[in-house]
């Protein structure tokens, strides 16, 4: 196989559609001792300063690998929440008591009408596209919070904020029954040069052959 055809190949790949690559959601966690009672109060935590740890998310559904509405005491580490993610925990491993996640990354929606839920305690904001689409403001017991949407077809951006003031905690996300399964962007545009750029190069080969 030849280099250019070598390099040909390697670009045909990084424009498959972002479903067909692995991803994990970016998690971002805020120490806030004082507690934190709602929404409000939770984006100016996060505006206030960079995160006390980060990692990488596999699954919104922690207690990791829980059943959906299975709590953990809001007194134990953040580690422990995260379970098999902490491996990528990055910063100061923090107590849950008054704490602020922020989830981002990029959803592939197949569109229709489909139900996303979000189980929390306490608060929470889904926003997808830039919109928020689902929250509860203030403090509560797991419950879920559940919508009938239809947001379209194709890549979109997403971000769940969350946050607990103490008690017990947890938080799951789930998109049409299944749990949330992050993407990874390949933006065509970005990407078509190099493709004309290896197409024309192959051309070149050829003619400097024959």
């Amino acid at each position: 196989m030849s280099f250019a055809t070598r390099i040909l190949g390697a670009l045909l790949v990084s424009l498959l559609p972002a479903s067909a690559i692995a991803s994990t959601f970016y998690g971002e966690f805020w120490d806030a001792p004082g507690g934190v009672n709602s929404l409000s109060e939770a984006r100016s935590v996060i505006a206030g300063g960079g995160p006390t740890a980060t990692f990488g998310s596999s699954l919104i559904n922690y207690p990791l690998s829980a059943p959906p509405g299975t709590v953990q005491s809001a007194s134990t580490l953040l580690s422990t929440f995260l379970g098999s993610d902490a491996s990528s925990l990055a910063g100061t491993d923090s107590y849950l008591d008054g704490s602020v996640f922020r989830f981002t990354g990029y959803l592939n929606l197949i569109g229709g009408d489909l139900e996303y839920s979000v189980y929390s305690d306490d608060g929470f904001a889904l926003g997808i596209d830039n919109d928020v689409v689902l929250s509860f403001s203030g403090l509560r017991s797991l419950s879920p919070t559940t919508g009938l949407l239809d947001l379209g077809v194709g890549v979109k951006p997403f971000e769940l904020i969350y946050f607990e003031n103490g008690g017990a905690t947890g938080v799951t996300f789930k998109i049409g029954g299944d749990y949330a399964t992050p993407v990874s962007p390949v933006p065509l545009p970005a990407a078509l040069p190099l493709l004309i750029a290896a197409l024309g190069g192959m051309a070149f080969l050829r003619r400097r052959r024959s």
